[in-house]
């Protein structure tokens, strides 16, 4: 490589590394996206039980990818884990999941029922909603 095109060199490969990136980002999307697909396909027709040991391994999988990571998918992957387990009647684990749902994405609907359930729950449900 010659120092007189190092202007336009960097400029290439800037570009070069940043379409490599893209690249990945979008790949592991599209893998992470089935095994989501998959796992939700156990939630509804299959194993609970399978379902939940998928969804964990996706959000652990997840987690790690950092900013490549969908941010969308992880939250989703967060409240499903979560719905699995509380299926298992185990509603401890599963609190843990939504909190980490709502942390993700506190403006979501759907974290915020589940945090509206968990302090139902902590409260003795309808009747703490009737003397508050």
């Amino acid at each position: 490589m010659h120092y007189s095109n190092c202007p336009a060199t960097w400029k290439q490969c800037s570009r070069a590394r940043l379409g490599q990136q893209w690249l990945k980002a979008e790949l592991l999307k599209s893998q992470n996206q089935k095994r989501f697909d998959r796992a939700r396909e156990e939630l509804i027709h299959g194993s609970v039980v399978v379902a939940e040991k998928e969804y964990r391994a996706l959000a652990a999988d997840l987690e790690n990818q950092g900013a490549l990571a969908d941010k969308k998918l992880l939250f989703r992957s967060y409240t499903n884990l979560g719905s699995s387990l509380w299926q298992q009647f185990r509603r401890d684990e599963a609190v843990v999941w939504f909190d980490k749902a709502y942390a993700t994405k506190p403006d979501d609907q759907k974290a915020k029922t589940k945090v509206t359930i968990q302090v139902l729950r902590e409260h003795n449900g309808a009747r703490w909603l009737y003397k508050n």
